[in-house]
């Protein structure tokens, strides 16, 4: 399982992106799956909580950290890029 902890910053982020509604179904699923990942949710049951496939959980958390933390690790660690998380969030 690939662990997730999100900011403080980017959890107020993905809640308040979540709680607007106008997105896509598909970005707003994928910001729920990082949602409950940071809650430490496997796999598994992140797929039986919002009805996908275990490998889209897992793409994405691994989309995460791929875009996101790479930004945290070569920028300061202090900042967070919100930018990437849209990316994350809505790229297919």
């Amino acid at each position: 399982m690939v662990n997730i902890k999100l900011k403080k910053s980017e959890l107020k982020f993905i809640t308040k992106f979540i709680r607007k509604g106008q997105k896509n179904a598909r970005s707003l699923t994928r910001a729920r799956i990082l949602l409950l990942a940071n809650q430490g949710k496997g796999d598994t049951e992140i797929a039986k909580i919002l009805g996908v496939g275990r490998y889209t959980a897992l793409r994405i958390r691994k989309r995460y950290l791929k875009k996101v933390c790479k930004v945290r690790w070569w920028i300061n660690q202090d900042q967070v890029n919100l930018k990437n998380i849209v990316k994350c969030i809505k790229q297919r």
